[in-house]
């Protein structure tokens, strides 16, 4: 077994400028809304990036809610590629000015659009988003993004209302010319925690493990992150949660990934020392926070005995930290909660 060893290097960086969002979706975990006024003020945020620079990140993605709605987000792209760090945007690509807004971001250097698709049909995607005509709205962000040659991907979250019609949204896709599509696990943290009946069983899990089988045979890239591991669809599975990246929200509080961003340091270790930017330098959270800490601890010593033990091991890595702290409470050592093998 590779175990990830220090010094931990900050590469990949991810602010969530913006809650404010035009979508309500059921799974958000971020609890983003129209009416939400919460961001990150410009000053701080270019301040963040500088730190970035300076501490040698590679990538930085800007999501929300919905960046878009983010008044600074061009000059965050704009400092971002001065300081040459690979840039995202996650989006919904809902704005009323979506078309100038692209060709903007292309000139200031933005590397990569991001946008959020639940289904190839447009009902089970208002369903999910809770927002009259978002799927032909996006739909339309991204034949706009295609057509000016800015590289894009799409992310799917896998959920009971969505999971089944997987097959077709690649098939969507394909046509759209994209060439990449991520499936995401559903975390049943923010509003996804009053609709934890979203989250896929384990006959819902192998189907969708077949379907991505299938459809990588036919030489269609599907990525499945790390929170996925247990499907056993990765050949070199990692788990690099406060490894070599970092989440910061709008409050200005890190998290060690998406998954974790709703579990506060204070509430799962009884200390937020080091683990916000209010009061601390991105540098000494990056080192010196107990938060970060007690996950790379967890991450790089022995697996639990109902894992140690499995022949899958090395396919699995035991599962996502996130989904069995979200479970528990604390950093106990347990098998994913979702582990098919067991359940």
């Amino acid at each position: 077994m590779k175990w990830h060893k220090p010094p931990f290097v900050l590469r990949e960086l991810k602010i969530e400028v913006t809650y404010n969002c035009p979508l309500i979706c059921i799974h958000c975990s971020s609890d983003a809304t129209p009416n939400v006024t919460t961001e990150i003020e410009e000053y701080k945020c270019l301040d963040i990036i500088d730190q970035a620079i300076n501490l040698g990140v590679k990538e930085i993605a800007f999501s929300g809610g919905e960046p878009l709605n983010y008044k600074p987000l061009l000059k965050c792209i704009q400092k971002s590629s001065e300081g040459k760090l690979l840039s995202t945007v996650y989006t919904t690509g809902i704005h009323d000015s979506f078309p100038l807004l692209i060709q903007e971001f292309k000139k200031a250097g933005l590397n990569k659009i991001i946008f959020s698709l639940y289904s190839s049909k447009e009902e089970i995607h208002q369903r999910i988003t809770r927002k009259a005509n978002s799927f032909n709205k996006t739909i339309e962000a991204i034949r706009t993004t295609m057509k000016i040659g800015l590289d894009s991907e799409i992310h799917f979250v896998a959920l009971k209302t969505n999971f089944n019609d997987f097959s077709s949204v690649v098939k969507l896709v394909s046509t759209l010319d994209i060439k990449k599509i991520s499936v995401l696990r559903f975390v049943p943290q923010g509003r996804g925690s009053i609709n934890s009946k979203e989250i896929l069983q384990k006959k819902d899990y192998l189907f969708l493990k077949k379907e991505i089988e299938h459809l990588r045979r036919n030489n269609i890239e599907i990525r499945t992150g790390s929170p996925f591991n247990f499907l056993l669809l990765n050949d070199a599975p990692s788990c690099n949660s406060g490894i070599d990246r970092l989440i910061i929200n709008p409050h200005l509080n890190i998290f060690p990934c998406d998954a974790f961003k709703q579990i506060l340091a204070e509430e799962l270790i009884g200390t937020n020392d080091f683990s916000n930017l209010v009061n601390y330098s991105l540098s000494d959270c990056w080192n010196k926070s107990p938060f970060l800490n007690e996950v790379r601890r967890y991450l790089t010593t022995d697996f639990p005995e109902g894992c140690s033990n499995c022949h899958l091991l090395e396919k699995c890595l035991s599962g996502c930290l996130a989904q069995k702290v979200l479970k528990q409470g604390n950093f106990n050592k347990t098998c994913d909660p979702d582990c098919i093998k067991l359940n």
